[in-house]
């Protein structure tokens, strides 16, 4: 996650503007949205908390570090696909969240370290029958979890995983559909 300066912010009267239906109120510690003119906030973040939303929402417009070129199939079963991360010296188990032709979402453990956006990691990724390594970048951090972009699966602009990767996804894929077969049939 990138680490924006914090200015100190001074402010004679507080800023605000619309945004759609919603007006947004800026008085240089909390940000406040409500629903419209008059209306009490529904939402307020003290400005340390403005800093977070503002680096959540550039992670999802930013092109340099948001790439979903493959639909993400989310892992239920976490003992069906294991992640290993090596980062420099270090060596340690992820939980896959989810996965994709071209990247990971991985749910690092406490003592793991935080890792910068655009760092290099080594991934051994494993189901019971297949293992694939892969280089890969740090491309979100939010709290323990870490986006992976999977270096070698865009070759130019076309997505282009190598073969094993393929076959793990799609099998995390059948795993998926199998189990949201299995939950609609169980529901009353």
């Amino acid at each position: 996650m990138q680490n924006y300066d914090q200015p100190k912010l001074t402010m004679n009267q507080p800023e605000s503007t619309r945004i759609g239906d919603w007006i947004a109120e800026f008085d240089g510690q909390t940000l406040s949205l409500a629903p419209g003119s008059g209306q009490p906030p529904a939402l307020s973040l003290p400005v340390e908390q403005v800093y977070e939303l503002f680096e959540f929402v550039n992670d999802f417009s930013n092109p340099e570090t948001s790439l979903r070129m493959a639909f993400r199939v989310p892992i239920f079963d976490s003992q069906s696909l294991t992640v290993q991360v090596a980062a420099g010296l270090q060596l340690f188990e992820a939980t896959p969240v989810n996965i994709s032709m071209n990247g990971i979402l991985l749910a690092f453990p406490a003592d793991a370290p935080r890792m910068p956006l655009m760092d290099p990691v080594t991934l051994s990724i494993s189901t019971r029958t297949l293992r694939i390594r892969l280089f890969g970048e740090i491309r979100t951090a939010r709290k323990h979890y870490h986006g992976v972009y999977f270096v070698d699966a865009v070759k130019g602009n076309e997505l282009s995983p190598p073969d094993e990767l393929a076959e793990i996804v799609m099998q995390m894929q059948r795993e998926w559909l199998a189990g949201r077969s299995a939950r609609s049939k169980s529901k009353p």
